[in-house]
This record gives C-alpha cells, structure tokens and sequence, in this order.
C-alpha cells in the first residue's frame, strides 16, 4: 500500500458519499443496489484488514500502536477511516457476488446475520460426525471469520460455471488464444479451456459490476462504527 492507495481510498468515499441517505436501521451501514451492508458486516472485513492498516501506517510514518492509533489523523485522514474504507471496499466486492450467485438461483440468503446464525447448527453437526467417527471435510469447529468465507467460496464454486452461460460465455477464438501446448488440444480439453477463460476473466467481470453498482451510505451509523473490535453493534 503506498500514498496513491490512500488518495484513492479518500476518492472513493467521496463517490459514495454522493449517494448518501438517511435509513431508520441502526445496524445499516450502507447499501449495495438496495442490498444492506451491516454493521457486523463492515466489522467483518475490518477485521481483516486491520494488519494491513497497521502496516502501512507503521512503514509510511513510523506510527506504532498505541490508545489513540485508530483515532489520529494523518494526511487528513486517520487509520480507522482508512480501515473502514477498505472494509467497505471488501464489502461491496463481496455483496455484488453474492448478489449475482441469489439472481440465478444459486443461494437463496445473502444477508451477512442470517449466514453467520447458520454457524453454531453446522458445529454441532461437525461435531456429532467426529464423535460418531464419520468423516469432516475442512474444520471441525468454525469462527464468524472461516464459516463465512467458507460460505463464500462455496457460492464462488458454483457462480463461475453458472456465468458460461451468458456473462462469460467464451468463443471460439476465445479459447484457442488459450492454447499454450498444441498436445493439448482444445477439441479433447474444451470443458478446461472454458473454466481457464471464466478464471482468467472473472475478476474483471466483477470490477465492471461494481463500477456500475449503486452504493448508498447511511452517514449516522457510518460514523458510529468505532475502534472497538469486540462488539459488532
């Protein structure tokens, strides 16, 4: 992360602040084409870009951690708005997937809460296998943080075949500027060609989506969000 991150950082939340509007839920920290970011939510991938905030502030002004680190400003901006920005930026990344995996059918819940309410019941159950000596694939016991990229990545699995269809649906020459070996040959490795060209073009597919999205902020709880990282309210 270098000083042209944190100008563009501040640019963003300009454009969205645009948008601004006032909301009666307490918990709605904005909203991705009408689709609510929540407080717990924003807090989730605070969470995980705090090291990355720590970092930059530490390597670019020598700032170390300290009672007031989320709270002084530097530049204009402090290391909290910096990492609600980011989170914010991982939000809306992630609402617009999983707004386009519940528009074909895929999921049929995207709201971050009712995911995360799906957690203790999955525990239980991986735990009931254990103790019946039946096979778990992946961890016995989830955190908010791996269930919910858990979550995640399974709806990911099932999007990107899903956009052969339409979104990503490659051509001909599409697939053949894919050929590195003439020994594999398209006509005997089309299902490969096809996932390679949706893997290779899958992240721009999503900028283009969340270029176009439509981001309102609730201002008031924007603002409430705090340094405090063992709450979510």
């Amino acid at each position: 992360m270098d000083n042209k991150f944190l100008h563009k950082s501040i640019l963003l939340l300009i454009v969205i602040l645009m948008f601004a509007c006032n909301k009666e839920n307490t918990n709605i920290v904005a909203s991705v084409n009408q689709y609510p970011i929540y407080k717990s939510e924003l807090r989730y991938w605070m969470l995980l870009q705090r090291a990355e905030v720590y970092n930059y502030y530490y390597k670019e002004f020598g700032i170390v951690d300290s009672d007031d680190f989320w709270e002084q400003k530097v530049e204009g901006v402090s290391p909290l708005e910096m990492l609600k920005r980011l989170a914010l930026e991982k939000a809306v990344r992630c609402k617009i997937q999983q707004i386009l995996a519940l528009e074909k059918g895929l999921v049929d819940q995207i709201d971050f809460d009712e995911i995360i309410s799906k957690m203790a019941v999955e525990n239980i159950r991986r735990k009931e296998k254990v103790e019946n000596n039946e096979v778990v694939y992946g961890q016995i016991e989830f955190t908010e943080r791996t269930f919910f990229a858990h979550e995640f990545d399974k709806m990911i699995l099932k999007l990107k075949p899903e956009l052969l269809k339409s979104e990503l649906k490659p051509s001909e020459k599409d697939l053949e500027s894919l050929i590195k070996n003439k020994d594999f040959s398209l006509e005997d490795n089309y299902g490969f060609y096809q996932m390679q060209y949706v893997e290779e073009n899958y992240e721009q597919y999503i900028d283009s989506l969340v270029a176009m999205a439509e981001i309102e902020m609730n201002t008031k709880n924007w603002n409430a969000v705090d340094a405090d990282f063992n709450h979510n309210n």
